[in-house]
């Protein structure tokens, strides 16, 4: 019997391709790491019911051009309140205080604008009734508050000099005896009645406000440092701005709707506008180059991880199944509150301020953070998005193929014995609708802050270069420190990095639009517009306030700079 020769053809080699997929798992797995460490304030909060349904009903009732006109206005008012402050005629700082009192007019009124837009965004947090504070009484402490405190600073400036070496820093403690005098002397003893409120908000806003000292002194050293540090500064910003942001989220267990804080966040607005005068004080285009990649990189990678994160939910039509099963819960009005297990209690909100129904909850109470934060620590990166929702084990979820077609059962259905699931008090009877509507809640809640992250990279971008090119042609620009030294040619080139820099943003912001569509159904077009509607308010301050600041802190008067 012939044994058959053994054949000599060279077997391919394997082990680069099994270490190069060992890598790219590895690189897979920081990638993932680092998503669940910046974007953790996105899973730790969840639409109310009543929130979900305000927005399921805005989608089917709101016009396309109303969406539109909403998302594309938006940024118009701040835009215009600033080119008016800059059209009043200013005169050199060298010729002393007596020849320069447009100046003090300026600056009055614009001390008032950004006072009225840090009303604005408080009111809005506070979730604080017309009838307690309206906007005529915020225009009127606004107003006030400016005025006597610019009157300090003339009497300053005649004394010791003009301009006031930081003249905004020398000014805070009297803006602040002011602010706080004609809350009293206009809210009078009404302001007792809110007074815990505002103390525990406190910590949040001024949290809040750092970020413009933090984001303003890192644009003043990007501007003075070597490329290399330039390159430096533009990768590590992506990690300072997550730092801040989670910093602020444990300073949001004061909110009833930690989306006028969380999602609303002052560190995506402020951050954006800062990122774009990074862009134009770029020393080479390399460096240009490097903060568009990096800024486009990142948003791909949190749209790509958002639509991989396993939410138990209904494919395309999520928020329609949730809807159905809010419905269905509500008619239940049978069962024995004693019976109910309650996941999450929280109480509805006794001051309705928006036309717009609902909020968003936090899912954990302040003691939980320290403890939750050590579980997504360095050594145990676990996916966080349906730590709250999940009611049973992977192995008991529902298919989701069945839940189009799966029927809700009726009240005389379930055993009297068996204890249902109430989410914001809409009682459940099946375990899994309880745990797909939970998920679908933070779903549309982590869509939510990932929208309007990206809208805000966008409209800033756009603003902070309609604003630049206005002001150029303008005699104001001659006392702006981003001017000053300033070529022509060297202006158009930054302006054209802005503009390449907008496209990639824009990009972004489309594609989210398309791949949430596509995946869960949701349209985050139609979110986005229902955010800035409901918390206009929020939005508006904290977009007027941003551009009000980097206003006055780029005038020469101001003292910010040594003539």
């Amino acid at each position: 019997m012939m044994v058959p020769a053994k054949s000599t053809e060279a077997v391919p080699a394997r082990l680069p391709a099994i270490r190069k997929s060992g890598v790219i798992a590895r690189g897979g797995r920081l990638l993932r790491r680092y998503y669940d460490w910046k974007n953790v304030h996105q899973y730790l909060g969840r639409y109310s019911t009543d929130k979900l349904l305000s927005f399921e009903e805005y989608r089917q009732t709101t016009s396309v051009k109303r969406v539109i006109a909403i998302i594309v206005l938006t940024p118009v008012p701040g835009l215009v309140l600033i080119l008016m402050l800059a059209a009043i005629p200013l005169n050199s700082p060298l010729l002393g205080v007596t020849r320069n009192p447009t100046f003090f007019v300026q600056s009055a009124l614009s001390y008032s604008v950004m006072t009225f837009s840090l009303l604005l965004f408080i009111r809005c947090s506070l979730r604080l009734p017309q009838s307690f504070y309206s906007h005529r009484q915020a225009v009127i402490i606004s107003v006030a508050t400016a005025c006597l405190n610019e009157l300090v600073m003339v009497v300053v400036a005649a004394f010791w000099r003009f301009p006031t070496p930081f003249r905004d820093v020398v000014g805070i403690p009297s803006f602040m005896v002011f602010f706080v005098v004609s809350h009293k002397v206009v809210l009078g003893r009404r302001l007792n009645h809110y007074s815990k409120k505002i103390l525990s908000y406190l910590p949040l806003l001024c949290a809040q406000s750092s970020t413009l000292i933090i984001f303003q002194g890192i644009a003043i050293i990007f501007q003075n440092v070597p490329d290399w540090a330039q390159a430096l500064i533009t990768v590590l910003f992506p990690m300072v701005r997550s730092v801040i942001k989670r910093a602020i989220w444990g300073f949001a267990f004061c909110l009833e709707d930690i989306s006028t804080d969380v999602t609303l966040c002052v560190v995506e607005l402020f951050g954006s506008l800062f990122q774009n005068v990074c862009i134009q004080n770029a020393r080479s285009p390399g460096v240009t180059a490097l903060i568009i990649v990096v800024d486009f990189v990142q948003a791909v990678l949190e749209t790509r991880m958002y639509l991989r994160h396993n939410f138990i939910v209904d494919g395309r039509q999520a928020t329609l199944t949730a809807v159905k099963i809010i419905e269905s819960g509500r008619a239940d009005c049978t069962s024995n509150p004693k019976e109910v297990r309650n996941l999450e209690k929280m109480g509805r909100s006794e001051v309705i301020q928006e036309t717009l129904r609902g909020h968003s909850v936090m899912m954990y109470s302040a003691n939980a953070w320290t403890r939750f934060s050590k579980e997504v620590g360095p050594g145990n990166y676990r996916r966080t998005s349906s730590k709250i929702a999940c009611l049973s084990s992977d192995a008991d979820a529902l298919s989701l193929a069945s839940i189009q077609s799966l029927p809700f059962s009726a009240p005389s259905a379930v055993p009297a014995s068996t204890p249902k699931l109430s989410i914001d008090n809409v009682e459940i009877s099946h375990r899994e609708h309880a745990k797909l509507l939970s998920q679908t809640l933070q779903l549309v809640f982590a869509s939510e802050v990932l929208v309007f992250a990206e809208y805000s990279e966008f409209v800033c971008a756009v603003i902070y270069g309609v604003y630049t090119l206005s002001l150029y042609h303008t005699p104001y620009a001659k006392y702006n420190l981003s001017f000053i030294g300033l070529t022509e040619g060297s202006f158009w080139a930054s302006l054209v990095n802005s503009a390449v820099y907008t496209v990639f943003e824009g990009l972004t912001l489309l594609f989210l639009f398309i791949l949430a569509r596509a995946k869960y159904g949701l349209s985050t077009f139609y979110q986005l517009a229902f955010v800035l509607e409901k918390y206009w308010m929020g939005v508006q301050g904290k977009l007027i306030g941003s551009l009000s600041l980097i206003f006055i802190l780029n005038t020469v008067h101001h003292g910010t700079c040594k003539l």
